[in-house]
C-alpha cells in the first residue's frame, strides 16, 4: 500500500497543513493585530517548505496585519507579494492577495483600495472563476460608490451579468446602487433597490436583514410612513427568524415612528417605549429621533417624566452624532418637562447643558431660554428676590458670553422686558403678587413711553394674566381685553391666543362659560 507524504515535522498530510493554513489564514481577520500576526506566522511555519504559493499569500497577510498595527508599509508589501503571485502563475492567490489589499491595505472607499479590487477582478477573470470576478467588480463599486458614480454602476451591471442568479452577488449589488442613488439625494430609488433586496428568495437571511435595516432607514429619511410601516414589519420577521434581539428592537422603533406619523399615538408610544433605552445602550443613532418621537407622544398624554427622559436620551445620541442643534432642542425639551415633572435639581442640570450646547452654536436665543430656566428650575420660595435679581441680570450675561456678530441683530430691550415677565411670575407664585404686579406695570409704562407699544401690550396682557390668576377677573377683564385686541390686531396671533386662554379659564371659573367658550372659538382655535 502507497503510504501518503506527511508534513515536514508533522503527522499530517501536506494537504491537511494546507488547509488548515488556509483555514487560519482567514480566521485571522477576526483577532487584534498581535494574535494575528501569531496565527499567520505559525501557519506559514507549517507549509512554507512545500507550498511557495500559500507561503506568499500568507506573507501578505502578516504585512497587513503590520498595516492594522500602524505600519503603512506593510501595504507595499503585500502588493511585492501578489505582484510575485501573479508572475509565479498562481492567479487565484494573487487575486485573493489584491482582495485582502483593498479592505485592508487601503481606506475603504478610495481609489486605492477600488484599483487593488479591480486587479482581484482582473485576475479572477483570468484564472476562469466568474464568480468571484463578480465579487470583486461589485466589491470594487462600492468602493467607487461615493467618488465615482458612474463607474460604480458600470461595474455593478457587469457583476449581474457574470452572476445573474447568486442571491449574495445580486443582493451587493443592490445596497452598491442604493449606496450611490441616497449619495445622490434620490432616496425613493435607494428605498425601492433595498426592498427588491430584502424581498428577493435567493437573498441570503443575514444580508437581506441588513438590507431591511437599511430599507427602513432610507423610508424614514423620505418620511414615507406607510412603506416604513410595511418595511418594519418585514424586519421584525427576519429578526426573530435570525434571533437577533438588536434587530428587533430596531424594528419596533420604525413601527412606533411610523405609526406616530400614521395618527396612532398609543401604538406608537407602546412600542418605542420599551426599545429606545433599548437602543440608547448599543448608541444607536435612531436614538435622536425616535428618542424626540417619545418624548413628544409623552408629552402629549401629561406624562412629564416619561417625555423628560426621553428626550434627554435622544439629545446625548445627537451629540454623539455631532448634531448640536437637534440636541440643544431637546436639551430644552427634557429641561422644560422636568420642570412640570417638578424634579428641579434634574432640570437646572439640563438647562446647564442646554446653556453649553447654544454657546457652541452661537445662538443667542436659546440660550437666554436655557440660563433662565437655570433660575427657575430652583427658586427659593423664601427668598424670591434673589431668583428675580438673577433673571434681570441673565441678558447682561449673555452680552458678555457671545460674540459681537452673535448679537448683532438682536433687541436687548424686548429681551430685558421679557425678563421682567419671569421675575414677576416668580414674585406671584412666592405669594408676592402685588411687588409682581407693580414690576409690570412699571415695565409696561417704560415701554409705551419708549414708543414700543407691541412690548408694552405684551406686557400689559401678562399683568391681567396674573390678575386672572389670582382670581380677580373684576380686575383681570378690563385689562386683559383691550390688551388682546390689540395683539390679535397687531399680529401677535400666539400672545393672542394665551391671553385668552387665561381671560376664558377665568370666565370658566366665574360660570360664564358661554363668553370662555366664544373667546376659545375665536382665538385659540388656530393653536
Amino acid at each position: 500500500m502507497a503510504r501518503r507524504t506527511r508534513g515536514p515535522g508533522t503527522g499530517c498530510a501536506p494537504e491537511e497543513i494546507r488547509a488548515g493554513a488556509a483555514l487560519d489564514r482567514l480566521a485571522a481577520r477576526d483577532l487584534d493585530p498581535d494574535g494575528r500576526r501569531h496565527l499567520l506566522t505559525a501557519a506559514r511555519g507549517r507549509v512554507a517548505a512545500f507550498d511557495p504559493a500559500l507561503t506568499e499569500q500568507l506573507d501578505a497577510e502578516i504585512a497587513l496585519a503590520e498595516v492594522r498595527a500602524g505600519d503603512p508599509g506593510g501595504a507595499e508589501r503585500a502588493r511585492a507579494c501578489a505582484r510575485r503571485l501573479e508572475q509565479s502563475g498562481a492567479l487565484f492567490e494573487a487575486a485573493e492577495t489584491w482582495r485582502s489589499l483593498a479592505w485592508f491595505g487601503a481606506a475603504p472607499g478610495t481609489e486605492d483600495a477600488a484599483q487593488a479590487s479591480m486587479n482581484a477582478a482582473n485576475l479572477a477573470a483570468r484564472s476562469h472563476e466568474p464568480l468571484r470576478c463578480a465579487l470583486s467588480l461589485v466589491e470594487t463599486a462600492m468602493h467607487l460608490a461615493l467618488i465615482d458614480a458612474e463607474r460604480a454602476i458600470s461595474l455593478v451591471g457587469e457583476a449581474r451579468d457574470l452572476a445573474p442568479e447568486h442571491g449574495l452577488i445580486q443582493a451587493m449589488a443592490d445596497d452598491t446602487l442604493a449606496r450611490v442613488a441616497t449619495a445622490q439625494g434620490r432616496l425613493d430609488v435607494a428605498a425601492d433597490l433595498l426592498s427588491s433586496s430584502a424581498g428577493r428568495s435567493t437573498t441570503p437571511v443575514p444580508v437581506r436583514l441588513g438590507h431591511a435595516l437599511d430599507l427602513c432607514a432610507a423610508l424614514l429619511a423620505h418620511s414615507d410612513w406607510p412603506r416604513l410601516h410595511v418595511a418594519a414589519r418585514t424586519l421584525r420577521a427576519d429578526a426573530h427568524q435570525t434571533q437577533s434581539a438588536s434587530a428587533a428592537h430596531f424594528a419596533d422603533a420604525y413601527l412606533g415612528l411610523a405609526a406616530a406619523h400614521l395618527g396612532h399615538p398609543d401604538q406608537a408610544r407602546a412600542l418605542l417605549s420599551p426599545v429606545v433605552p433599548e437602543l440608547a445602550a448599543l448608541g444607536a443613532p435612531l436614538v435622536a429621533v425616535s428618542g424626540a418621537v417619545l418624548g413628544d407622544l409623552c408629552a402629549a398624554q401629561a406624562d412629564w417624566a416619561g417625555a423628560s427622559t426621553a428626550y434627554e436620551l435622544a439629545a446625548a445620541s445627537a451629540l454623539g452624532q455631532e448634531n448640536v442643534p437637534f440636541a440643544l432642542q431637546c436639551l430644552l425639551g427634557a429641561a422644560e418637562h422636568a420642570m412640570l415633572a417638578e424634579d428641579g435639581e434634574r432640570a437646572r442640570s439640563l438647562y446647564c447643558a442646554a446653556t453649553e450646547a447654544a454657546v457652541e452654536l452661537g445662538d443667542v436665543m436659546s440660550w437666554l431660554q436655557a440660563a433662565r430656566g437655570e433660575v427657575l428650575a430652583l427658586v427659593d420660595p423664601q427668598d424670591p428676590a434673589r431668583a428675580v435679581a438673577e433673571l434681570d441680570a441673565v441678558p447682561e450675561r449673555a452680552r458678555a458670553t457671545f460674540s459681537e456678530s452673535a448679537q448683532e441683530g438682536l433687541d436687548w430691550e424686548a429681551m430685558t422686558l421679557e425678563g421682567v415677565g419671569h421675575g414677576a411670575h416668580v414674585l406671584a407664585v412666592s405669594g408676592r403678587l402685588e411687588e409682581a404686579l407693580a414690576r409690570l406695570e412699571d415695565a409696561e409704562t417704560a415701554a409705551f413711553s419708549q414708543g414700543r407699544d407691541v412690548d408694552g401690550w405684551l406686557l400689559r396682557a401678562e399683568r391681567g394674566a396674573l390678575l386672572a390668576d389670582a382670581d380677580s377677573l373684576g380686575e383681570a377683564e378690563p385689562v386683559l381685553r383691550p390688551a388682546l385686541r390689540e395683539l390679535s390686531t397687531r399680529g401677535r396671533a400666539d400672545a393672542a391666543a394665551n391671553t385668552a386662554a387665561a381671560l376664558a379659564e377665568a370666565l370658566e371659573r366665574a360660570q360664564r362659560d358661554h363668553e370662555a367658550a366664544s373667546l376659545r372659538q375665536r382665538y385659540c382655535a388656530q393653536e
